[in-house]
């Protein structure tokens, strides 16, 4: 195996200085002397024989070989921000955990199962996010790991892992709602009223639409709100204002007492569920032990 001939720690100063635009703020992130920033590249550059910046008025313009080292910095720095949280891990019980808000209540289930196996002095972060964002963080390095509807990744910096192969999506309306008149409801039935979107609208607005043209609907949905929070829309949809949509057991408790009603709809809904992480991640030990227990209460 050839050893590498550039300092991979050049190529971290590099990747401020690129960032920041600036050797004065690069040396401020990286607590060095602006002397010693600028030595760095110089020594980076006469290694790889090309110039990387050029400096206008203290700002600083990347040439195209540096725009292209830049691309591979980025990814450096990336990968050696998960290995020290993958050391960390190994030391110490902390996690960042994100989460769609989609699945609110199958991930409480899954911290407590987690905060039983884990010592009293662990740290769990939790966040919740749309699906894109969540993504985002998790490339970042700014979560361990993201339990999200799987839409597919199109990125290979991120790993995934299977959680559920689904979980039901269910249609509900106040009981006096005018579609509960039918006798018998159709997916072409929803199309006639507002539908309120509250959480994962991504998610949502792929899903629902896929499943109307599987079922040979070719009418457009009614969407004419979009508020990320299901409980907002439980509220809305009581007072009898248009369909709203969510995981069955978010609505298990207004069923019961009569204040929500699912609608009959044939041929369910299921979004599959997976944990992704940044490549490599998903060997860290406590990231597996949220994985089982994140199974455990998503099956």
């Amino acid at each position: 195996m050839k050893y590498p001939e550039i300092d991979t720690y050049h190529l971290i100063v590099f990747f401020y200085v690129a960032s920041e635009k600036s050797i004065t703020l690069a040396a401020e992130r990286l607590c060095l002397a602006q002397p010693t920033v600028t030595n760095h590249i110089k020594t980076l550059e006469n290694t790889i024989g090309m110039k990387l910046i050029e400096v206008d008025r203290k700002r600083i313009k990347l040439t195209p070989a540096g725009e292209g080292l830049y691309n591979y910095t980025k990814e450096i720095y990336s990968q050696t921000m998960a290995a020290e949280r993958y050391v960390t891990h190994l030391k110490y019980s902390h996690i960042n955990i994100g989460g769609s808000p989609l699945f609110v209540s199958a991930m409480a289930g899954a911290i407590n199962k987690l905060c039983e196996k884990l010592p009293a002095a662990s740290k769990i972060d939790i966040q919740f996010g749309s699906h894109a964002h969540l993504i985002q963080d998790v490339i970042d390095s700014k979560l361990d790991l993201a339990i999200v509807p799987d839409l597919g990744y199109g990125n290979d910096k991120v790993s995934h892992v299977r959680i559920s192969d689904g979980v039901k999506l269910v249609f509900f309306a106040s009981p006096t709602h005018p579609i509960f008149q039918k006798e018998s409801m159709e997916w072409s039935d929803i199309c006639y009223y507002p539908l309120l979107v509250g959480h994962e609208p991504l998610a949502t607005k792929k899903v629902i639409p896929n499943k109307l043209i599987a079922e040979g609907v070719n009418l457009p949905l009614n969407q004419d709100l979009t508020a990320n929070n299901i409980q907002f829309c439980k509220i809305l949809v009581q007072n009898g204002n248009g369909i709203s949509v969510a995981l069955k057991e978010d609505i298990e408790q207004e069923v019961s007492e009569g204040k929500l009603r699912a609608l009959p709809l044939p041929n369910d809904i299921w979004i599959e569920v997976d944990a992704v992480a940044n490549r490599g991640m998903l060997t860290s030990p406590i990231v597996q032990l949220f994985i089982t227990c994140a199974k455990a209460s998503f099956s």
